[in-house]
């Protein structure tokens, strides 16, 4: 299959410089049987100390300090990734829910389920 690439870019602007706290960064897409990372590439500016672990659920999670003290933080992430999965949906659908919200039908009694 041809590879997937995920692009993701956050920026902040502030009025005067600050100093950046450490910031924990779950962009890492986790790798199944189905989904294989081939690459990622992190961009952070400022200029950040950056320090990979795992959290109990076997997402990467990056973090990352500061040193200077800035008026911008921008955090972008490629990730190249291979996808083999079976198409979407692979359970038919019924055609009635085709269009959502879904009409949901009246009743004329009590829904509870007593």
């Amino acid at each position: 299959m041809a590879p997937v690439t995920i692009r993701h870019r956050t920026s902040y602007r502030y009025r005067a410089p600050v100093r950046l706290q450490a910031h924990r960064l779950v962009l890492r897409p986790r790798e199944s049987r189905e989904l294989k990372l081939e690459r990622i590439d992190l961009t952070i500016t400022p200029n950040a100390a950056v320090a990979w672990s795992q959290d109990v659920f076997g997402n990467g999670v990056a973090t990352v300090t500061f040193q200077a003290m800035t008026a911008e933080l921008v955090i972008e992430s490629v990730a190249e990734i291979d996808l083999d999965a079976p198409a979407w949906p692979i359970f038919p659908i019924a055609a009635s829910a085709i269009e959502y919200p879904f009409p949901i039908p009246t009743t004329s009694g009590p829904t509870s389920g007593r």
